[in-house]
C-alpha cells in the first residue's frame, strides 16, 4: 500500500514540476520583454500592478499609430508578441530588437 501511495505521489509531482518550470519561464519572458521595450517612447507595455507576478502567454504591447503602417492594416494598435517557455533569451532579444527598429 505504501509503495502504491509513493508511486501515485511521484506521478503527480512530475507534472507540477513541469508546470512550475513553465510558469517560471513565462515570468522570465515577461520580465525580459518589459526591460527590452519599456524605454521605447512609442511602445506601451502592459502594467504589472503592485506585487503581482503574472504569468502571461501573450504580451500585448501597444504602439503609436503610424509607427507600423503595414501591420496596422492587420492589427490596429496591439501586436501580439510571442511569449512562451520554448523561447530562448536570444529569440526574445531578436523580437524586441526588431520591434524597436520599426518604432
Amino acid at each position: 500500500m505504501e509503495v502504491a501511495f509513493l508511486r501515485l505521489a511521484k506521478a503527480h509531482a512530475e507534472p507540477k514540476k513541469q508546470l512550475d518550470a513553465t510558469y517560471a519561464r513565462l515570468a522570465e519572458s515577461r520580465i525580459y520583454l518589459h526591460a527590452g521595450l519599456d524605454a521605447a517612447r512609442e511602445i506601451t507595455v502592459p502594467v504589472v500592478p503592485g506585487r503581482a507576478d503574472p504569468v502571461w502567454q501573450l504580451f500585448a504591447a501597444r504602439f503609436s499609430l503610424g509607427s507600423f503602417p503595414q501591420p496596422e492594416k492587420v492589427a490596429v494598435s496591439a501586436p501580439s508578441l510571442p511569449v512562451g517557455p520554448h523561447l530562448t533569451v536570444l529569440e526574445l532579444s531578436h523580437t524586441t530588437a526588431r520591434l524597436r527598429e520599426f518604432v
